[in-house]
């Protein structure tokens, strides 16, 4: 739904363009009208809008002010500049503010569909300038409850796709893939990262306006998070997903599926960390007080228990199915150390514990997760200052 508000100082003129948009616009959702510019400001100033209607010539505060204010404040908002054809020439002026739609207030009928028709279009399309890097962020964010309220999850969503949150659909599906380890060793022969690249190019390309990313696996069932502008997404339909899969990986799969607002989305992970923590959304609360990040706690949980198998900091970011970089910026934001810093730190430390209990350095380097003695002795030094037999003298 697109919505709009009509400014206008003539009564007429705000009824006529209200029946027009209630008749041949059914995508469009007249929210508010006004007779006069300063309330139209006041308005913008705290609710947003995709598109606004506004006169040209009103006493006061103009059209051309309305769209150099919204230029100027919310230039994501659109405009209709709606004038007679002496008024042509301010029409122009308001173009320099980034007005982008003409109308005559001698409306014609098959130019106004015209003009539906286009914003509708464009409005749909305007998926397509999201950041996709800045997009995937954005969603890891609101699933491992980095923002600290609705309103900042609002506004970076805007930011980063330029669509208002009620005008987009999310859908979680969970795609059960049908002998999926035999697929990767007999015949992908890549590494799961890759495959799962290519099940999105395939839904992307699939449908060209929905945006597509991983977020989690399980064995055979691999979590993914799409969205696409409008109200629903009745559009996207699971079997032609599992068609395509078929046809282009030569795989069977089945797939369940939730369908949300992205505000649903923010509430479904918000109550959820909220409920398994009882403490702010995404947060959880130590005993001296200090609020830390759920998804840096779970990283730093997956090391505690793996550092011993030789875990790498992509690895990390494999079993959590997020960008590397994005992770390793969360964790120094939260922890003030890198993930390697921090492994080695828990390796040292347990390097450490081995040595008091007469571990040989062999058998303390293979538990601590390497396999290279002279690398492990070496990194030791370096944190501690003394070799690990100096250390176990000290003792």
């Amino acid at each position: 739904m697109i919505h709009a508000i009509i400014i206008d100082d003539e009564s007429i003129a705000r009824e006529t363009l209200y029946k027009y948009c209630r008749k041949y616009a059914p995508n469009f959702e007249i929210v508010k009208s006004f007779d006069n510019g300063a309330d139209a400001i006041s308005y913008l100033e705290s609710n947003d809008v995709d598109l606004v209607f506004t006169d040209i010539k009103m006493p006061g505060i103009s059209g051309i002010d309305i769209t150099k204010w919204i230029y100027e404040n919310k230039p994501y908002i659109k405009v209709v500049v709606v004038s007679g054809y002496s008024d042509f020439y301010y029409a122009k002026q308001a173009m320099d503010y980034g007005a982008v739609y003409y109308l005559l207030k001698v409306i014609d009928i098959d130019s106004f569909k015209s003009l539906v028709n286009k914003i509708t279009r464009e409005y749909n399309q305007r998926l397509y300038n999201y950041k996709t890097v800045e997009l995937k962020e954005f969603f890891f964010d609101v699933i491992y409850g980095a923002f600290n309220s609705y309103t900042q999850m609002s506004d970076r969503f805007r930011e980063v796709c330029q669509l208002l949150e009620g005008d987009a659909c999310c859908r979680l599906i969970n795609i059960n893939f049908n002998e999926l380890d035999s697929f990767l060793n007999d015949k992908w022969h890549y590494s799961k990262e890759r495959f799962q690249n290519a099940i999105v190019n395939i839904i992307q390309k699939t449908y060209c306006e929905c945006f597509a990313m991983p977020i989690g696996e399980n064995k055979s069932l691999y979590g993914y998070l799409l969205l696409f502008p409008g109200s629903d997404s009745k559009q996207i339909q699971n079997t032609v997903i599992i068609e395509k899969i078929h046809e282009i990986m030569g795989m069977g799969c089945t797939i369940n599926s939730e369908e949300m607002t992205v505000a649903q989305l923010y509430d479904k992970y918000n109550d959820s960390n909220a409920a398994s923590e009882k403490t702010e959304p995404g947060k959880v609360d130590t005993a001296n007080g200090k609020v830390k990040n759920i998804l840096v706690e779970r990283v730093k949980e997956y090391i505690e228990k793996n550092y011993s198998n030789g875990i790498l900091k992509n690895d990390v970011a494999d079993y959590f199915n997020i960008n590397k970089d994005y992770l390793g910026r969360k964790f120094k934001e939260e922890t003030g150390k890198s993930i390697t810093e921090y492994m080695l730190e828990i390796r040292i430390n347990k390097a450490k514990q081995l040595i008091e209990q007469n571990y040989s350095f062999s058998e303390i380097c293979y538990r601590v997760g390497y396999i290279d003695t002279r690398n492990f002795r070496r990194l030791f030094q370096k944190a501690t200052g003394m070799t690990m037999q100096e250390y176990k003298d000290s003792l």
